[in-house]
Order: structure tokens, then sequence, then C-alpha cells
């Protein structure tokens, strides 16, 4: 059986909350809407203390994308699941979900 076993940096949910307004115009979906779809799938993800950590990259493109790249790096993992172009440009092996108008 192939499973997918989502890990993700503790800071996501910063992220979601910070931009829950700005993904809900572009969804032209009401805030509350997104935000109950995240603690919808919230159970479902690993969360990962991550410690920071030098990470090597090709391009310093979003510094706040670094605990993406060190929790890959903790957990020995092939891949990110994103199609965050500056994870792209800063050298992260990537595995490349459907494209959401450029964001991950």
């Amino acid at each position: 059986a192939k499973v997918l076993i989502p890990f993700v940096p503790r800071h996501l949910e910063h992220e979601v909350l910070k931009n829950a307004e700005l993904v809900a115009r572009k969804t032209k979906k009401p805030v509350q809407d997104y935000v109950a779809e995240f603690e919808r799938i919230k159970p479902f993800l690993k969360i990962h203390d991550t410690a920071m950590q030098p990470v090597e990259v090709v391009e310093l493109a979003d510094s706040k994308d670094l605990v993406y790249m060190a929790t890959r790096e903790q957990l020995n993992l092939p891949a990110i699941y994103s199609t965050d172009p500056h994870l792209q440009r800063m050298g992260a092996p990537l595995v490349a979900g459907p494209d959401r108008s450029g964001s991950a």
C-alpha cells in the first residue's frame, strides 16, 4: 500500500493562520471556512518540533522556508510536497502537488 504521512514543522500552523485572509480572498471563501478546513486536517498532520540548523541552499529566496528544509533533513525525508517557487529556487528536493496559483 502507498501511504503518505504528512510531517510538517510546527511553524505551519502559524503560517496558515497568518495567511488566512489572503487565501480566503484568493479562493473567494470566508476566512472561517479556511480556518475550519485546516482544523479538520490538523489531526492527520505529524507535527515536528524542528531544531534550527544550518541548511544548504542554492539561493536564499525566502528565509521563512528554511524551517521546511530543516524538517526534511532532520527526518531524513526524500522530498518536500510543495509547489512553492521559493523552495525550488533554494534547491529543496520537491514532489510537486497540484498547482494552486503558484502557492504551496
